[in-house]
């Protein structure tokens, strides 16, 4: 009933309390919640309405915090749709509110509608709260989802987890630091985890924040639409612990024009995530990719990290990856499968960083074409490091910490190798090569 409430608030200090309203088949929510923080210290409030087949959420929450940050806000049904109404009869042609024996059928299949208009599901959900739509099966977002309009307040984050498939076939906005967490195939869910599900971003829509971060989890992408996200990173994995992943060319599961739709002044990450969770709310799994093999991937000025097991190419043909900005490797394994080109790794990147490698064997070649030096940022190899520049010299930035033999190879002609940070660490042999047979000159050699 609209008149029915359940207060949780904590009164001047303390976080607000946790609410859960659970049905095995449907829950029609109609009243009011409350689970305010303290009004001098606390933060709001955990609130969960769930409906293990349907899910009619039409009334209030408020997990605000005076002096804390937001709470809460849990929706979890079988599947779920975001729509610009609620229409009557339901989808399908049968009305949820009085025909239960088809909507508490196994195969009903219904989907719980959320209306994210002003005035709608989430009107009135406190700034800085997090809300959570946790779906069992799928989620499919058919209208614009404007945080700030939505709610009428800012700051609000969201996070979506599915079983299957994640569907955005309208924008999502988020402001003033709000982040969006999409987590399809999410192992957190009944039906997930199983490696089949996919994030799908349709052309001509876009998921945009103001700073905050976006991460996305799916075992498959479809980026069409663009990704925006300020001086925030875009963090992207697979939702299967060591899955192999292809990035670049046609018919990667990542392409080069797929990740030129992201916007971003932070760092792409691709290769690791973590789940949100159980309920959304943290204490997830981390998940790392397995073999990642790219090549022809272009990125203008993005800074970019890969993480997996292993990283390599698939050819000695041009570069792998090309960047004004920062390429930062890590692996447990090696980096430049040098059975799949004597060269390894082949890129041409502003700057390079790697760790992680365990004991294991790096094997790069920078091309030089877009940016001169092979330049080294932080820098740590457990095995051997094999680094040869094609046209410019070789410097450092960073700290070098290598384990294994080193051998720099600059193959231009009077080309410079300066490596001289005072605290970089060589733990075996170091050979400097000049030219392509090794034995050219050098215009500058400075090691310390």
């Amino acid at each position: 009933h609209s008149t029915a409430f359940v207060t949780a608030d904590a009164l001047t200090s303390g976080d607000g309390g946790k609410v859960i309203l659970w049905a095995d088949d449907a829950t029609y929510f109609y009243g009011s919640i409350s689970g305010l923080g303290g009004l001098q210290s606390g933060n709001g409030g955990f609130v969960e309405t769930s409906g293990k087949k349907f899910l009619d959420f039409d009334g209030s929450v408020d997990l605000a915090a005076a002096n804390g940050e937001g709470g809460t806000l849990l929706l979890d049904p079988l599947s779920i749709t975001l729509l610009a109404t609620t229409p009557s009869p339901a989808p399908d042609g049968f009305n949820t509110s009085s025909d239960l024996a088809e909507l508490f059928g196994d195969d009903s299949g219904e989907s719980s509608i959320f209306d994210p208009r002003t005035g709608g599901t989430f009107s009135g959900v406190a700034a800085g709260t997090t809300i959570i739509l946790q779906a069992t099966d799928f989620i499919t977002v058919d209208a614009d989802f404007n945080l700030q309009t939505a709610t009428g307040n800012t700051g609000v984050s969201l996070i979506m987890q599915a079983g299957n498939n994640i569907n955005i076939n309208q924008s999502i906005t988020l402001d003033n630091g709000g982040t969006l967490h999409i987590e399809a195939d999410s192992l957190h869910t009944a039906l997930g985890g199983n490696g089949t599900g996919t994030i799908t971003l349709n052309t001509g829509k876009s998921l945009t924040t103001s700073n905050g971060t976006v991460t996305l989890s799916a075992l498959n992408f479809a980026i069409d639409g663009s990704i925006s996200t300020g001086n925030a990173n875009v963090i992207i994995g697979q939702s299967v612990d060591g899955a192999a992943l292809t990035l670049g060319f046609t018919g990667a599961m990542l392409t080069d024009a797929e990740l030129d739709n992201i916007t971003t002044t932070g760092t792409i990450i691709i290769g690791q995530a973590t789940t949100a969770g159980i309920n959304g709310v943290g204490g997830g799994t981390q998940l790392t990719t397995g073999a990642i093999t790219v090549d022809e991937l272009t990125l203008g000025a993005k800074n970019i990290t890969l993480i997996g097991s292993t990283i390599a190419d698939d050819d000695d043909v041009g570069s792998s990856i090309t960047t004004t900005g920062t390429l930062t490797l890590t692996s447990t394994a090696e980096i430049g499968n040098t059975a799949m080109g004597a060269e390894g790794l082949n890129i041409d990147v502003g700057t390079l960083a790697i760790t992680g490698t365990g004991s294991s064997n790096v094997t790069l070649t920078h091309e030089g074409t877009t940016n001169t030096n092979l330049t080294f940022g932080d820098t740590v190899v457990g095995g051997a490091l094999m680094a040869t520049a094609s046209s410019g010299g070789i410097v450092d930035t960073g700290v070098l910490t290598i384990t294994g033999a080193s051998t720099f190879n600059a193959i231009a002609a009077g080309a410079s190798i300066i490596l001289d940070s005072s605290t970089n660490a060589f733990s075996n042999a170091v050979t400097f090569k000049a030219g392509a047979t090794g034995l050219g000159t050098f215009t500058n050699l400075t090691f310390v």
